[in-house]
């Protein structure tokens, strides 16, 4: 989940079923502004957009660690 407003990525894990978060993990807080959307990539990267002011918008990857 990408959140504007605490500028951070939280990860979540869900059960089995899907229907319940077991597990969360944050990341990038504050070090990137406002966090608006998430694409997944094949290779199991996150595409991350900003929102920031001042045409400072960015898109950055966000890749699993091996």
């Amino acid at each position: 989940m990408a959140n504007l407003r605490e500028q951070k990525l939280v990860l979540f894990r869900l059960s089995s079923d899907g229907r319940s978060i077991v597990d969360a993990s944050v990341l990038l807080e504050g070090g990137f502004g406002r966090l608006r959307s998430l694409t997944p990539e094949p290779d199991g990267s996150l595409l991350v957009t900003t929102s920031n002011a001042n045409n400072r918008d960015e898109v950055f990857r966000v890749s699993p660690a091996q």
